[in-house]
């Protein structure tokens, strides 16, 4: 509990204030403004997937949206299989996860396609939170979930958001 009233004392983005980046400033009043974003599809085998590894409903919606709006295809589950989206949510290990955005990013690189990570629970262990906090990647953290973008058109950054 203390843990999430410190982050919503240092959250610097919200509604969009302060970002400088066009593409995260559009996905953020479309996907994290529950106002405007209530008519976007979300796809229901995401929130499936997210609800029964028991992700709060509106942040599980707006992953399932998020996966609309940047046009995923395929969604893969704790292993990255050469999918659009890889959603993680029991993996305790940095080694793991280093594993994978090594491999995300010579994809992305080699193919120049967009593909996205979701880390569930990046505030659960120290491990993982360390782990988050040195990676130089464009970086969304909405405390639940943290949302790992991989395009060659954007810069790296970190946003912490507010749902």
């Amino acid at each position: 509990m203390f843990q999430r009233i410190k982050y919503s004392l240092r959250i610097k983005h919200r509604k969009g204030h302060f970002i400088h980046s066009p593409f995260i400033y559009n996905m953020v009043r479309v996907l994290f403004m529950p106002k405007i974003n209530h008519d976007l599809p979300s796809n229901s085998k995401v929130l499936e997937h997210l609800l029964f590894n028991k992700l709060r409903y509106n942040v599980a919606y707006r992953i399932a949206q998020a996966y609309v709006y940047l046009g995923c295809e395929s969604f893969s589950k704790n292993v990255w299989e050469g999918k659009d989206m890889t959603i993680v949510s029991d993996i305790t290990s940095g080694k793991v996860l280093d594993g994978m955005v090594s491999d995300m990013n010579k994809e992305y690189i080699e193919k120049d396609r967009m593909l996205v990570l979701v880390i569930q629970g990046i505030y659960k262990n120290k491990e993982i939170y360390r782990w988050w906090r040195r990676q130089n990647l464009l970086k969304l953290d909405i405390y639940w979930a943290g949302i790992i973008i991989f395009d060659s058109n954007l810069n790296r950054q970190e946003f912490k958001l507010r749902l």
